[in-house]
């Protein structure tokens, strides 16, 4: 298969569970995640870019890269140490908005903590009570893709 063809064809599966991100089972949230990891895309890409898709103005989607997809998808699907790859890649790229960097922060700090409920007031000093609630709601997956409401396209 000509490689224009085949990465016509990678982009436009990752566009389809791109469009239905909220509504991905577990199992086609590990599929996405392993398709990602494997297609050697830069985490650095913007998700709108690769997969041709344009968002509202505004939005979530906007600042999107394919580094924070995975480690949504990585939240989503309990993968604790693909999570911890994830944060650590938001932190280090540096563009996501603050507040969603927070989040990415608070939900490293707890993955790395024992018995986090010792720690739960200093937790929310460090990072407020909305967003430590929002990290645990992500890590114990009451929450998923926080922010990404369901892709509304541009006109």
């Amino acid at each position: 298969m000509p490689k224009q063809k085949h990465t016509q064809r990678i982009c436009n599966e990752i566009r389809t569970a791109i469009l239905r991100l909220q509504l991905l089972d577990e199992t086609e949230c590990t599929t996405l995640l392993t398709s990602l990891q494997h297609l050697n895309l830069a985490d650095d890409k913007s998700v709108l870019e690769i997969t041709g898709l344009t968002a509202t103005a505004g939005s979530a989607w906007e600042t999107l890269y394919i580094g924070e997809l995975k480690t949504l998808l990585a939240l989503a699907i309990g993968d604790k140490y693909a999570t911890q790859q994830g944060c650590d890649w938001v932190h280090q790229f540096d563009e996501a908005e603050e507040s969603r960097r927070r989040v990415y922060r608070c939900v490293d700090g707890l993955l790395n903590m024992h018995k986090t409920e010792m720690f739960h007031h200093t937790l929310e000093l460090m990072h407020s009570t909305e967003t430590l609630h929002l990290a645990m709601d992500l890590i114990k997956r009451r929450q998923r893709f926080f922010g990404l409401d369901e892709l509304e396209l541009a006109k």
